[in-house]
């Protein structure tokens, strides 16, 4: 009789991310967030994400002034918000190094 010695995925724990901090405005600092903020929601593939939960998501992760940015697109429930794609767009023209955007 054999036994089965792989590992069974439904009882693997999904590895916990850390988000180091949350993101001010820094230019220098901001492609190390994106590419923490992209790889957090790329390992939550069991979930269904969907864009407002992705664009909600950084929303909670902004600090300061790229807070006071996000305020009115939020306030205003601007279309953005539903438009995870898009709004990276907007946050990368926005905060992004103008050397590498």
């Amino acid at each position: 009789m054999k036994v089965n010695q792989q590992p069974s995925t439904s009882f693997m724990r999904e590895p916990k991310i850390y988000m180091r901090e949350k993101f001010d405005r820094d230019r220098t600092k901001f492609r190390e967030f994106l590419h923490e903020v992209k790889l957090y929601i790329c390992m939550q593939r069991d979930r269904d994400l969907d864009e407002a939960f992705k664009v909600g998501f950084i929303g909670t992760l902004l600090c300061d002034q790229a807070l006071s940015w996000f305020a009115p697109i939020l306030e205003k429930n601007m279309e953005v918000l539903q438009d995870y794609e898009g709004f990276l767009q907007e946050l990368t023209a926005t905060f992004g190094d103008a050397d590498t955007s």
